[in-house]
């Protein structure tokens, strides 16, 4: 860990864990994307504390939230540069969990803590719509930009996919930020009984509801079964479309 104080040394072969360091413009130079002990490029583990001082990610009072935190490996904490940021401290970090009995959280969730009975997102991450935690940065972000593309952030669709963009290799594990995740091979997959949404996180698949389908028309003109008094009625196909 980096010493805060005037003698600041950043962390022995620390890196944030960004493998794919390797095929950006700095890919080639050691010293700003490590490259992983007796292999050679393209075998990188991360961009390096030289790469945050040069990228000017950590300027005294101007640094990037999206590249800190714990889904980083905490440069923050690790490199001399970044050790005066601090987390945005509007956050709601209740995912809406309890843990009063139990005294764990499920693990879909995320990074979280068991607090007074409520499961709470650790500090540096936030809760979304479905009760996972992300840091903060990195999900206002992305959702931004697929925003910004027409791309709906909440569940990519219905039928509950488990690939993330995510790989796992050469010594370098999924990131923690996703959730329920677990490494397949070299890709980072959701772990059985979770899907991802379009952030690229893995929530507790719910499963679906299916309604039986019963027609009511000139042959059939009554509902089976006990009369009801309110019903939701959808039907399509041109002039005759109907959603009462």
């Amino acid at each position: 860990v980096a010493l805060y104080g005037e003698a600041c040394t950043d962390t022995p072969d620390w890196n944030n864990g960004w493998s794919g360091c390797a095929y950006s413009k700095v890919g080639k130079d050691p010293t700003l994307c490590k490259v992983a002990p007796g292999m050679s490029w393209p075998a990188t583990l991360g961009y390096t504390c030289k790469y945050y001082e040069v990228k000017g990610f950590c300027k005294p009072g101007q640094y990037n939230d999206i590249a800190m935190g714990p889904g980083l490996r905490s440069p923050e904490q690790n490199c001399c540069a970044c050790k005066g940021y601090q987390p945005a401290a509007a956050c709601n970090r209740d995912t809406g969990g309890g843990c009063k009995w139990t005294g764990y959280c499920n693990g879909w969730r995320g990074p979280t803590s068991c607090e007074g009975g409520t499961c709470k997102c650790k500090p540096g991450y936030c809760t979304d719509s479905i009760g996972t935690c992300a840091h903060s940065a990195r999900a206002d972000r992305k959702a931004e930009k697929l925003a910004a593309r027409g791309v709906d952030v909440g569940v990519t669709d219905h039928s509950c996919s488990v690939d993330t963009d995510d790989a796992c290799f050469m010594g370098r594990g999924c990131e923690s930020w996703r959730g329920a995740i677990e490494c397949k091979g070299i890709k980072c997959k959701c772990k059985p009984g979770h899907c991802i949404d379009s952030l690229g996180m893995c929530y507790k698949h719910m499963g679906e509801i299916r309604a039986q389908v019963h027609p009511v028309n000139l042959v059939k003109r009554s509902f089976p079964g006990p009369q009801i008094q309110t019903a939701l009625a959808v039907s399509g196909g041109g002039c005759r479309a109907l959603s009462a």
